[in-house]
C-alpha cells in the first residue's frame, strides 16, 4: 500500500486533486483577509488587521435583524422539509406508492430545474393566495426548495435498509411505532441529520426565491448582501460572510459528531 502512493500517477492524482480544491476553495476563504483588513473599502492584501467591520456588523440594526430573520426562517424550513421529505421517502421507496418514480421526478424539479423558473411560478402562485412578501411565504418557498434534499438523503438510506430487521422486532411483540423508534430511526438518523442540514443551508443561502416572494419589509441576510453591494461595496458584507461561513463549518463538524456519536450508539 505504502509503494501504490509512491507511485508517480498516484502521486499525479493527489497533486491534481489538491490543486482543484484550492483553486474551488481559495475564493471562499479569501473572504477572512477582507473582513480583518483596517481599509475602509475591499483591498488586497489587507492594510491592517481591525474588528471594526465585525463591530459594525452587530452593531448595525439592519444586519442584525436579517440574521435573525434568516435564521427563523431556515429553521421553519428545517423542520418542514425535514418531516415532508422523509415521510415523502418512505412513501415512495417504502410502500412503493403507485406511480412513484414519476411523483419523484417532480418532487426533484425545485432542485434541478431552473431556480428562476420556480421562483417565477411561486411568486405567480403566492401573489394570488396573499402569501408574497409574508415570512409564511418564504417559509413555504424555501421548504419547497428543500424537500427533495432530505428527499434524497432518506430515500438512499431506505433503499438499503434491511426490513428484516422490523419484521424481527414486530415479531418479538413490538408496536409499528416502538419498531421505529427503536430500530428504523436510529439507523437512518444520520440520513435525515444530513438531509436538515442541507435544507438549512439551503434556506440560508437562498436568494433568487427569497428576491421574488419576500418585499421591503421581509429581508432576509442574502437580500440584505445584495442592497449592500447593489450601489456600492460595503466592507460590512465581508464580516457578514466571514461569520456566515464560520457557522456553515460548524454547522457540518457538528453533523458529523452527531453522526459519529448515533453510529456508536447503535452498534452498543
Amino acid at each position: 500500500m505504502r509503494n501504490k502512493f509512491l507511485n508517480p500517477t498516484w502521486i499525479a492524482l493527489y497533486g491534481f486533486a489538491i490543486a482543484v480544491l484550492t483553486f474551488t476553495l481559495l475564493p471562499i476563504f479569501m473572504i477572512f483577509p477582507f473582513a480583518f483588513n483596517s481599509a475602509t473599502f475591499l483591498s488586497f492584501p489587507p492594510q491592517g488587521f481591525s474588528l471594526r467591520w465585525f463591530t459594525a456588523f452587530f452593531s448595525e440594526p439592519s444586519w442584525v435583524n436579517a440574521t435573525i430573520k434568516s435564521l427563523q426562517i431556515a429553521v421553519f424550513t428545517t423542520i418542514i422539509s425535514v418531516t415532508c421529505g422523509t415521510l415523502a421517502a418512505f412513501a415512495i421507496v417504502r410502500k412503493k406508492m403507485r406511480y412513484g418514480h414519476a411523483i419523484s421526478i417532480f418532487l426533484l424539479f425545485p432542485m434541478i430545474g431552473p431556480h428562476i423558473t420556480f421562483a417565477i411560478g411561486v411568486f405567480g402562485i403566492f401573489s394570488r393566495l396573499n402569501l408574497a412578501g409574508t415570512t409564511v411565504g418564504l417559509i413555504l418557498a424555501h421548504s419547497a426548495v428543500a424537500v427533495p434534499f432530505v428527499y434524497i438523503n432518506v430515500a438512499s438510506r431506505l433503499s438499503t435498509f434491511d426490513a428484516s430487521l422490523e419484521r424481527a422486532a414486530q415479531s418479538l411483540g413490538a408496536s409499528q411505532i416502538e419498531c421505529f423508534l427503536r430500530i428504523t430511526a436510529p439507523i437512518i438518523a444520520p440520513a435525515i441529520i444530513a438531509g436538515g442540514v442541507f435544507a438549512f443551508i439551503i434556506s440560508w443561502d437562498e436568494f433568487i426565491v427569497t428576491y421574488f416572494v419576500a418585499d421591503t419589509n421581509t429581508q432576509t441576510l442574502p437580500l440584505r448582501f445584495f442592497s449592500g453591494i447593489q450601489y456600492g461595496v460595503d466592507v460590512t458584507a465581508a464580516a457578514a460572510a466571514a461569520l456566515i461561513l464560520v457557522a456553515l463549518i460548524l454547522g457540518i463538524a457538528l453533523y458529523r459528531l452527531t453522526s459519529m456519536w448515533i453510529n456508536r450508539m447503535k452498534w452498543r
